[in-house]
């Protein structure tokens, strides 16, 4: 009687442990429940209130390079006239972008600087000559118009019709390499609507801008390889003609040219 009683009493207790552990069980999840709504709260809070602007905002822009013609002040206002997001949030291409429309700028890169920072790499275009009255030419045969050109470079000139620049560009520096080994400074190329070329070599002093006197060397639109070539051929020789009073060489004759003297003196060869 003694040992049922007491088993019944054990079996009793058993059972309220477990009911005990239970409700504890309850009672821990409930609270993790609570705690995680208390996080998910806090967390929707703190993402309402995020502005990519404010959060680690770019606060620092260094803009790097050699520079003769583009100011660093000019290029940081129009980085920060485009300049939106953070640090990481700001988009690089962009400022490329803003930057590589400046007339004068060649190449772009953009990086970011631990923490706050832009580093910007530009490289300057490198003008060789001038382009009609308002434009030039870039030593890759680029044509771009700055917002103001005054004319105080010593350059090549060169003129023609609209998209023909590079043509242009590419005979110039071919011809001043010829003109160049008979002693001729080349000043000026142009070729006109009806695809005609005429080269302007320069006599005199090569130093002073007001002792030079062009010399016109009118090629045509025709044959214009074989009679510069005919043209070279002469004025290399030992006793070329004297180009000093000549105004025009006009090379269009099929087997020789004419010289124009200042006098409007017209002389056959």
């Amino acid at each position: 009687m003694f040992k049922r009683n007491a088993s019944k009493k054990m079996h009793r207790g058993a059972v309220r442990k477990r009911q005990q552990q239970t409700n504890y069980a309850l009672l821990f999840k409930r609270a993790g429940l609570v705690l995680a709504l208390v996080v998910l709260g806090s967390s929707a809070w703190v993402l309402r209130d995020y502005q990519p602007d404010t959060f680690m905002p770019v606060e620092h822009v260094a803009i790097e390079g050699e520079f003769e013609n583009l100011a660093k002040n000019d290029m940081q206002t129009h980085v920060i006239d485009v300049l939106t997001g953070g640090y990481f949030t700001v988009d690089l291409k962009v400022i490329r972008e803003a930057l590589l429309n400046l007339p004068w700028v060649e190449e772009v890169s953009v990086r970011r600087q631990w923490p706050s920072g832009l580093v910007i790499r530009v490289t300057e275009k490198h003008a060789v000559a001038y382009w009609g009255s308002d434009s030039l030419i870039s030593d890759k045969g680029e044509m771009f118009t700055p917002r103001s050109l005054k004319h105080e470079k010593i350059m090549l000139q060169l003129e023609g019709p609209e998209g023909q620049h590079k043509k242009v560009w590419q005979f110039a520096a071919q011809v001043s390499m010829q003109l160049q080994a008979l002693g001729l400074q080349t000043e000026k190329v142009s070729l006109d609507e009806r695809r005609a070329w005429r080269i302007f070599v320069a006599t005199g002093s090569q130093d002073a801008l007001t002792d030079k006197r062009l010399v016109e060397i009118n090629l045509g639109k025709a044959e214009t390889t074989q009679r510069l070539n005919r043209f070279l051929n002469v004025f290399a020789m030992r006793n070329a003609p004297d180009l000093s009073n000549v105004q025009v060489v006009d090379m269009r004759y099929p087997n020789g040219f004419a010289m124009r003297s200042i006098h409007k003196k017209e002389i056959d060869a």
